[in-house]
């Protein structure tokens, strides 16, 4: 049987494609370098050379693969003209030179099944330990040629284990790294990585355009916050009025912010403490301050869920003719962190310091957890404004993480 799979590699593709001896061979990329698909010709690769044997592929999560893995398939196998039988409730490819298939795991749940010649996992950084150690530990078929474990991703360690995984695999002569930059995949647009340097702080920069793995921040989880991000910024009678709501029983806080060119400014918030009826407060403050019209509410995704009040707190908002806008589940913690954190350093987020002066606390004092990178929530006064910032600010400013992410369209004006 005769093969030919088109792949038009760039150098760190190229070195990946080729090691057949690491154990443990890992791809380090920048937003856009081309992992994925690079990942995706290795299992073609792999399945192929251990034929007729199976192998596995593991993601973060089903949605994940069905934007990301599957398309990517699908785009190879076309250009390819390669007659694969899918499978794609099951998450099975049966190549036609091999009589096993090539099964997808999500990392929503354990990993069980079949024994693997061979292993790829995607986004490596964005799942537990313990289903990346599952994974690895199915690759066990005896008879495999090539029985390697290849894992692509940025390495933004969002659960804490890769950097001491790294280490302790290279100390013992298994693992070899891989570094690739965003400015390697000449398909990009050009304005992508001038879009991701004005978007993120130096050392993300170096994390999600470079693929390389740093520390980041300090003991505070907004660690480019500074006094420079303190100006007396006021609403401009016009235009839209962006709202960020955190709910919390008895505790809900909005922050009031313009979004102007490329800069957010905010500059007003309110606090509800102590009510039972915190969400229909929220709303009638709002109201009392802005015209309805204007103003668009930017959610914490748990409003999507009923209150105590028999309905949800995305309902009573919109009863009031209130537009609301959330995401299906709140933005990854370090996603977040790294978004606010550029946006700071780069002096694109301004704060009125007399009229947000929580928001303020908030940005200076929000500890983050040195393992998990979560915030730290001992103190119940902190990190809701914070929080509600987050919210707005991922909607708004998210294309440099996630260019396949689509946003809600405004309708405000239209």
């Amino acid at each position: 049987m005769k093969i030919s799979v088109p792949y038009k590699k760039n150098p760190p593709q190229e070195q990946f494609h080729n090691d057949l001896n690491s154990k443990i061979l890992m791809f380090a990329g920048g937003l856009g370098s081309g992992k994925t698909y690079a990942l995706c010709m290795k299992m073609i690769q792999l399945s192929w050379l251990n034929r007729p044997h199976g192998g596995g592929l593991l993601c973060p999560s089903f949605p994940d693969y069905k934007k990301d893995i599957l398309p990517t398939f699908l785009e190879i196998f076309e250009k390819a003209r390669l007659q694969v039988k899918m499978n794609i409730s099951d998450k099975t490819f049966l190549f036609p030179w091999s009589k096993q298939p090539l099964y997808i795991f999500t990392a929503e749940k354990p990993i069980a099944g079949p024994n693997l010649a061979y292993c790829g996992i995607n986004e490596f950084s964005l799942i537990p330990y313990v289903r990346v150690n599952e994974m690895m530990r199915r690759v066990r078929v005896k008879t495999a040629k090539y029985k390697q474990r290849c894992l692509v991703g940025t390495p933004e360690d969002a659960y804490g284990w890769v950097e001491e995984f790294v280490e302790e695999q290279e100390k013992s002569g298994r693992l070899r790294m891989i570094h690739g930059k965003t400015t390697d995949n000449t398909h990009l647009d050009a304005d992508y990585v001038e879009h991701l340097r004005a978007t993120l702080d130096p050392m993300a920069f170096k994390l999600f355009a470079e693929g390389e793995m740093v520390r980041l921040g300090s003991n505070y989880f907004y660690y480019s916050y500074s006094k420079e991000n303190e100006l007396p910024v006021t609403r401009q009678m016009g235009n839209i009025i962006h709202i960020g709501v955190d709910f919390n029983v008895g505790n809900m806080h909005a922050i009031i912010c313009h979004k102007i060119k490329e800069e957010l400014h905010v500059f007003d918030e309110i606090i509800i403490k102590g009510s039972d009826e915190g969400t229909h407060e929220m709303a009638r403050a709002i109201l009392d301050r802005y015209p309805r019209d204007l103003v668009l509410v930017t959610c914490d995704a748990s409003g999507r869920a009923k209150s105590t009040l028999g309905t949800t707190d995305f309902g009573i908002l919109e009863s009031y003719g209130l537009e609301v806008r959330a995401k299906k589940a709140n933005p990854r913690i370090r996603k977040r962190q790294l978004l606010v954190n550029g946006l700071l350093s780069k002096k694109r987020i301004l704060i009125n310091p007399m009229n947000c002066k929580t928001l303020i606390k908030d940005l200076k004092k929000v500890e983050q957890h040195q393992t998990t990178f979560e915030k730290v929530k001992t103190n119940p006064d902190l990190t809701h404004a914070s929080d509600a910032l987050d919210y707005i600010v991922d909607f708004e400013f998210a294309f440099g993480f996630d260019r396949k992410e689509r946003m809600t369209k405004r309708k405000i004006g239209m």
